[in-house]
């Protein structure tokens, strides 16, 4: 068990970095390999005793943000007076075997490794000075490309530097998912009581389903999915913002990875007024189109794609709905405000 005051994010406040300590953390990482959109800024995190925001995180993906795989340095400003190794013994918890901490006018650079369920501190490198970090990194360059981290992390290779072979990173991934677990579990069982007591007009199962959709939706903004101001802004979002459907921040994301296509089960008063003024008619429609497939109806909601089925082979086949129905008798005639670009 690590101690409690190494444990306790209330120790970790966050103070922005200085523009010259943060534009040598980016020029340093990026020629480690680093992709500069993979290093996130602000980003919160829950840990064993809460949330803290770290400076950055760099991950080792250009899209994937699952901390557990791809998270590979963290930046932290230290504007207190607990050790480094006590900071690092907290932000390995997010999974990263590297970390870059920030203090006055210097940096250390740390990596981490577990020894009898135990978080171990290496240092690599103190009082660095800005202009020197990048040298300091460039020692470590091999292991630090993204691609060489993944495959480490994945338990397919090991580090090839000397100081970096004692590393475990797929153990200290299994430790990080451990200790946090049961943080993240009571945080659900929080929003599914308070859902509770504010809805206690609803059934169960709808509650327990509105719960679920707001952790995805919380997952999707903490990845910058939806948007890196979501992201950033994550403790203050509002239900609508992040529920809203459709969402102009999901569009956007998949607007930007080609060979992408989206399909909404259900029209919202975002894409016609008084949708279910339309339900039976476009119920209708897709019965009547379902090529033998069945239809499954709801009780709630106008549908619009409605029950979708695709064939996955050579090539991913939309056989359900028919997309030309789907465009000219449904989203053009009824659809007056659809959102989606068709």
């Amino acid at each position: 068990m690590l101690s409690q005051a190494a444990l306790s994010h209330e120790h970790l406040g966050f103070a922005p970095l200085p523009d010259n300590a943060r534009q040598a953390v980016y020029d340093s990482l990026t020629a480690c390999g680093f992709a500069r959109e993979a290093i996130l800024e602000l980003y919160n995190f829950t840990g064993r005793d809460g949330d803290f925001t770290l400076n950055m995180l760099a991950f080792a993906d250009r899209v994937r943000r699952n901390p557990a795989e791809y998270a590979g340095c963290t930046v932290y400003n230290a504007t207190n007076g607990l050790p480094d190794r006590e900071i690092v013994s907290v932000l390995a918890q997010t999974a990263a075997p590297f970390h870059i901490i920030h203090r006055e006018d210097r940096f250390s650079f740390w990596a981490t490794t577990l020894e009898q369920n135990k978080i171990n501190p290496i240092d690599l490198g103190t009082k660095i000075s800005y202009a020197q970090l990048s040298q300091v990194l460039q020692e470590y360059k091999v292991d630090l490309a993204p691609d060489q981290l993944v495959s480490v992390k994945q338990g397919r290779s090991q580090f090839a530097h000397p100081h970096l072979r004692p590393l475990e990173p797929l153990q200290l991934a299994l430790w990080a998912i451990d200790v946090t677990r049961d943080t993240l579990v009571d945080t659900f069982g929080r929003a599914v009581t308070q859902l509770r007591a504010d809805m206690n007009d609803r059934p169960d199962p709808e509650i327990t389903g509105l719960a679920i959709r707001m952790l995805g939706a919380m997952i999707l903004a903490d990845t910058g999915a939806l948007d890196a101001s979501m992201r950033q802004r994550r403790s203050n979002l509002s239900f609508d913002q992040l529920l809203l459907h459709p969402n102009v921040h999901v569009f956007a994301a998949i607007r930007n990875r080609s060979n992408t296509g989206l399909l909404c089960t259900q029209a919202t008063s975002r894409c016609v007024d008084n949708p279910g003024s339309h339900t039976s008619a476009i119920h209708a429609i897709l019965q009547a189109h379902s090529h033998g497939s069945r239809h499954i109806r709801t009780s709630r909601g106008c549908p619009c794609a409605g029950t979708i089925i695709v064939e996955l082979g050579n090539q991913v086949t939309v056989l359900q709905p028919d997309i030309s129905v789907h465009r000219n008798q449904i989203i053009l005639p009824f659809l007056t405000s659809h959102q989606c670009r068709i």
